[in-house]
């Protein structure tokens, strides 16, 4: 009988005779079946957690651990028990007959499952009035079945049937960072899951959902439980979706992976991305697997209740802005407050009315024209005569120099793909898929972004705000900014480098030396 196929029902018994239905948290489910094997076999019994997780992995070598798993399924504490503790050679001889004892019982009980399934074919054969039509390969498959069964032994048939056994993942949750209005994401989101189940014949399952109001508020610690396997309230999750800028510190090198002020288009990023960006992404030695998963394109310049003209005009607003740009926001204008809670249109005018602010002085950014309707963004001025703060101004500004491209990503707790690489052909699924979904996702964006952009243009003599673009001169002090924040913060690291480098041969911006070479660039971006 082979070993793999004897690891696979051991280990499926342990975890029954535990009370474990599947495994969801490598780790936290490792402790748990060590210390319900303690409790039946006492301390000397005792398996580490890091064992026991390489048992859940296939990758614990043929040792006295599946001896001691075959002590646990069988029962036999209380002869584990009764062995001195320094009896090492009693202890391995006991954990050597209890191992042959499973064999053997395992042997019997395919042999059994073996002849039922040949009555049970037989007498479908009997009572089929279309037996003689049946497909050649259900005829084939149900007399192999049979044939190897019966006439070359249980051991044979246990090896064939484990070579047409196809193994599954666990079933996996995932926690997706994002807001109300990112519907496109979602159902793309949902598409992925989908096309994994499908592409996998049931094998891959995720399940998608969105963070919980608990979880929003301390999502600092997200990855760290992602990493241990961790949840609140035991709710196991095994991947994470985000852009990066939400969840690492401003210094961390995935920002690069993420969003960059000045920084890279979605085009861009994958011509650099494959010529040496997803090399230097791997060699991040992080605890959890990364994988591509869109780019929601350039984020609109936001939606300002005042024109802006010059760096004065920033001075004392409210701002809401993630990432590297709020650095270099804040860096921009005295007395500048940047905010990261998210707000649709009514949560942002109940956030003026609440701070008993002048509307004039605050501002909003989000993605593109496309989600920003959705959000009602462009009713503002509307909304806040409703709530008694009547207002004249509203200016959407274009091209966000903040985000060319936001991307996101998906982040694997390592045990799982641990588990992902043992089955290359569950591997190969999971990441054609995902890339698949990743290049779709970033044209749906680019394509919703710019006929929303270009319809709200076509309209512009109807609409209650001014479509426009920041100057020049204002764009040229943000790339100054731009320039101390990156360097401040990544200088003589080799992602920046390659990044800048790249950057700099493609599009004419110089992040290192605060320069835009091209004067294409500096048109699209800012108006003189």
């Amino acid at each position: 009988m082979k070993i793999h196929f004897i690891k696979e029902y051991l280990l499926n018994a342990a975890l029954e005779k535990a009370g474990l239905k599947e495994i969801n948290a490598p780790y936290a489910d490792a402790k748990f079946l060590a210390n319900r094997m303690a409790e039946h076999l006492g301390e000397a019994g005792r398996i580490s957690d890091r064992t026991l997780v390489r048992c859940f992995e296939d990758k614990e070598k043929w040792t006295d651990t599946w001896g001691y798993l075959a002590a646990f399924v069988l029962d036999k504490g209380t002869d584990f028990q009764a062995l001195k503790p320094n009896d090492k050679d009693g202890r391995n001889f006991l954990l050597r007959t209890y191992l042959e004892t499973y064999k053997a019982e395992l042997a019997q009980k395919i042999i059994a499952e073996n002849q039922l399934n040949t009555t049970l074919n037989t007498a479908d054969s009997e009572n089929s009035t279309t037996a003689t039509t049946a497909p050649r390969r259900t005829f084939l498959k149900n007399g192999l079945y049979t044939g190897i069964g019966t006439v070359l032994g249980a051991s044979l048939f246990a090896g064939y049937q484990f070579l047409l056994k196809k193994p599954a993942l666990p079933p996996m949750n995932m926690l997706v960072n994002t807001h109300p209005g990112n519907e496109l994401f979602w159902q793309y989101l949902q598409k992925w899951a989908n096309l994994l189940r499908e592409n996998s014949g049931g094998r891959i399952n995720v399940t998608p959902r969105n963070l919980e109001p608990e979880e929003k508020e301390r999502k600092e610690s997200l990855l760290q439980r992602l990493i241990l396997g961790e949840d609140f309230s035991q709710r196991s999750f095994d991947l994470y979706c985000s852009v990066n800028y939400h969840d690492q510190s401003d210094n961390s090198s995935l920002n690069f992976y993420g969003s960059i002020p000045f920084g890279m288009t979605s085009q861009e990023f994958n011509a650099w991305y494959l010529h040496e960006g997803e090399q230097l992404l791997h060699g991040l030695k992080g605890a959890y697997k990364i994988y591509l998963f869109g780019n929601s394109g350039q984020q609109m310049g936001g939606w300002f209740l005042k024109s802006v003209e010059e760096v004065a005009d920033l001075e004392n607003m409210n701002i809401r802005m993630h990432g590297l740009g709020a650095n270099v926001l804040q860096r921009s204008a005295n007395n500048l407050t940047v905010f990261r809670t998210f707000h649709d249109a009514d949560g942002f005018v109940q956030k003026i009315k609440k701070e008993q602010g002048n509307p004039a002085q605050y501002a909003i950014e989000y993605m593109n024209a496309h989600t920003d309707q959705l959000l009602d963004y462009p009713k503002l001025l509307d909304k806040l005569t409703k709530a008694g703060l009547p207002h004249q101004d509203l200016f959407l500004y274009e091209k966000g120099w903040h985000e060319r491209g936001s991307i996101w990503t998906i982040k694997m707790n390592r045990n799982i793909y641990a588990l992902l690489k043992v089955n290359k052909e569950l591997l190969n699924i999971f990441e054609y898929t995902t890339k698949e979904i990743n290049h779709q996702i970033i044209q749906a964006f680019e394509t919703s972004g710019r006929e929303a952009l270009r319809n709200l243009k076509l309209q512009q003599a109807n609409l209650p705000f001014q479509i426009k673009k920041f100057n020049r001169t204002l764009g040229n002090h943000f790339l100054q900014k731009t320039k101390q924040v990156l360097n401040e913060k990544y200088n003589g690291h080799k992602i920046y480098q390659s990044y800048a480098d790249f950057h700099k041969n493609w599009s004419g911006i110089d992040l290192q030396n605060g320069r835009i070479l091209d004067a294409h660039v500096w048109e699209e971006l800012f108006e003189l």
